[in-house]
């Protein structure tokens, strides 16, 4: 299971480099219902959540705020 939390999060990590222009900045992950979720700063909107678009559009979400911590540090690496 967590090898495929890993795919995942590599597609999700490629994805978000195609939207690089849009986003500003990765802020903290945010507890919403329970689940731990990455909020943006984008130009247009400010601070909004990170939407996963092959989820239709639901927040990309984590099942702890250190798996979330590791996802932001991977994408800053990218970048």
């Amino acid at each position: 299971m967590y090898s495929l939390k890993l795919v995942k999060i590599r597609e999700t990590i490629n994805r978000l480099k195609l939207r690089k222009g849009v986003i500003d900045m990765i802020l903290n992950p945010k507890l919403i219902a329970g689940k731990w979720c990455i909020e943006v700063s984008t130009p247009e909107f400010g601070k909004t959540i990170l939407l996963d678009k092959e989820k239709d559009f639901s927040p990309l979400v984590f099942d702890t705020e250190e798996e979330a911590l590791a996802y932001i540090r991977q994408v800053n690496q990218d970048n």
